[in-house]
């Protein structure tokens, strides 16, 4: 099974538990199971302390952008502006908020998808959508950090929505009326665009 693919380790863990007498066990499934659990204690209180219930996975799987050219640059000022993060990240590989992670590396996300929709049919206004910027724009621009801190938040934030219906094609899309944001588009322009999302 591929390092990447956690989904399909849980399919095979369980086809594994129902199974004591597998192979694959050692010599005792329940002697595993027990070191497991107390490995990952240990893991976990190293990592966010013996509080169970300070623990949180959205800390633990958090997201850093990383910036192509300059983010691994070696120098740390350098990297400190052009970097981002890290942002607590829900999710995981085998669910809808689908965000990857490195099992030889550790816990955080190394993928995400760069855009999201759900469309209500029933209510086409009440569509929304998220698309994770990165740490593309303009590095010193006054929106760049609220772009940035939306994008990865897609378990606890609502997103973008789209003016589908006819009757509101045209009009002023939300992101514009961010504080801040500069609704820089014609009203044409607005309008093509809106349209095109609706193809």
């Amino acid at each position: 099974i591929p390092r990447d693919d956690q989904s399909r380790y849980a399919v095979f863990f369980k086809a594994q538990l129902e199974d004591p007498e597998s192979p694959w066990w050692g010599d005792s499934q329940e002697q595993l199971l027990t070191d497991a659990a107390v490995t990952a204690y240990e893991e976990l209180a190293d990592e966010q302390g013996s509080n169970s219930q300070d623990w949180n996975w959205g800390d633990l799987h958090a997201l850093t952008l990383t910036h192509e050219s300059f983010g691994t640059s070696g120098i740390g000022p350098i990297e400190a502006l052009f970097n981002r993060g890290p942002y607590p990240v829900g999710g995981g590989s085998g669910v809808v908020n689908a965000t990857g992670w490195d099992l030889d590396e550790g816990y955080a996300t190394t993928t995400v998808p760069s855009m999201r929709m759900v469309v209500d049919v029933d209510d086409w206004d009440n569509s929304v959508w998220h698309n994770l910027t990165g740490t593309s724009g303009h590095a010193f621009h006054q929106t760049i950090r609220t772009r940035q801190k939306i994008g990865p938040a897609v378990s606890s934030t609502r997103g973008t929505t789209l003016l589908m219906s006819s009757s509101n094609i045209g009009k002023t899309p939300s992101y514009c009326n961010r504080p801040g944001a500069s609704p820089t588009r014609s009203r044409k322009s607005k309008r093509r665009s809106l349209a095109s999302m609706r193809l």
